[in-house]
């Protein structure tokens, strides 16, 4: 039996250039190759910036990040549920450059 988890994760941002538009939130579900899910998270992220970009589209609303953690406050919790699995993200580019960015805003 194989011990691979998959950490399958999204994200939702405020735009599609990260260099300018910031991550509003971030889930993970973990999955074994059997397709059981073994673990969930998600958190939603105050980005500092009153633009959530298309609402239509995430239906983030600003109220829902009035008591939300920053990037930087959730950037452990988001890699413990990254190790040691296999990453899967459906735009894996998208996805992974925004955390990639906003990883490095955070330092």
């Amino acid at each position: 039996m194989s011990d691979t988890v998959y950490s399958c994760f999204d994200v939702e941002t405020t735009g599609l250039d990260s260099r300018r538009a910031r991550v509003i939130e971030i889930a993970v579900v973990k999955v074994t190759p059997a397709g059981e899910t073994v673990g969930e998270w998600s958190t939603l992220i105050d980005a500092g910036t009153p633009d959530l970009g298309r609402i239509d589209i995430h239906g983030i609303r600003p109220n829902l990040l009035v008591d939300a953690p920053t990037f930087s406050e959730v950037a452990g919790d988001l890699m413990a549920e990254l190790a040691g699995c296999v990453p899967v993200a459906h735009n894996a580019s998208f996805d992974v450059g925004f955390v990639t960015a906003e990883w490095a805003r955070a330092g």
